[in-house]
């Protein structure tokens, strides 16, 4: 279990990845994306099966399935992520054989703050490839634009979404109110899910 900023995620270690064929390294890279999807796909037709009266469940299991189906589209979506290490960043890094995109674009981009702002102790990039600098350069766009992007996500969405659901849920532990339209079991995965998250994300960013 790792984070991606507040994120949390599911990480597997797939360095050995690197000592096969280029080509052949792209089905490993899709293949979480590929089972929730697959997945995704189940869970959609087991709530639209149940619409159409096919089959009978039960409410909390329609509210499970629900947010196993939004968890899939959330994970789905988020790989488009390309400013993190997501598994589309890394089939994006394999295409245009990127040894390190990230960490190396984040260098780049160190080093031009310190040229404008006129500080020494740049780090040496000269032994990077001229078309890998190329993509580094381009990349450095897409990085500063996805923070930003990312960063008012989490301050205008996450924050206010969580004081609102961490009212809910004391509302309804204090039998202050009925919620018929949010499960308090919703709302508990939300906030421990996303608290993991910012808990991991603080902690690391603490240790740097």
């Amino acid at each position: 279990i790792g984070n991606r900023l507040w994120i949390l995620v599911g990480e597997t270690d797939m360095t050995g990845l690197w000592g096969i064929p280029r080509r052949n390294r792209y089905l490993p890279l899709l293949a979480g994306m590929i089972i929730d999807l697959v997945s995704a796909t189940f869970v959609l037709i087991l709530l639209s099966a149940e619409k159409q009266g096919w089959i009978g469940l039960s409410p909390s299991l329609i509210r499970w399935l629900q947010i196993a189906l939004w968890t899939y589209f959330f994970q789905l979506t988020w790989q488009g992520y390309f400013f993190l290490r997501t598994d589309l960043y890394y089939v994006f890094a394999n295409v245009f054989q990127c040894k390190n995109l990230l960490k190396d674009s984040e260098i780049w981009l160190n080093n031009q703050l310190k040229k404008i702002l006129k500080r020494p102790t740049l780090i040496d990039q000269s032994l990077i490839p001229f078309r890998e600098m190329q993509v580094i350069r381009w990349y450095t766009l897409l990085l500063i634009l996805g923070r930003i992007i990312s960063f008012g996500i989490f301050c205008f969405v996450i924050l206010p979404l969580t004081w609102t659901y961490l009212g809910m849920l004391s509302q309804i532990i204090l039998g202050k109110t009925q919620n018929t339209l949010i499960s308090p079991w919703m709302i508990i995965f939300f906030l421990i899910i996303n608290g993991i998250g910012i808990i991991l994300w603080v902690r690391n960013w603490h240790i740097e």
